[in-house]
């Protein structure tokens, strides 16, 4: 079952594709120490929106918590 129901499952499994795609690509510079020390604040920070991002579309979806 959706919870959010203005938005179909089809473009929930979309959308987080992408933002699991985006996830590992810079947790792949991170990882890889690929990351300049004034930037790597900001690279944990997009890392950590985008896992948060990833949970709220998979809750709002309805997978199970």
């Amino acid at each position: 079952m959706i919870r959010d129901v203005r938005k179909s499952k089809e473009y929930f499994d979309e959308y987080i594709e992408k933002q699991i795609k985006n996830y590992k690509e810079f947790k792949e510079l991170l990882d890889d120490d690929r990351v300049l020390e004034e930037r790597l604040q900001l690279l944990k920070e997009m890392i950590f929106d985008y896992k948060s991002e990833i949970i709220i579309a998979r809750y709002s979806r309805g997978d199970s918590i």
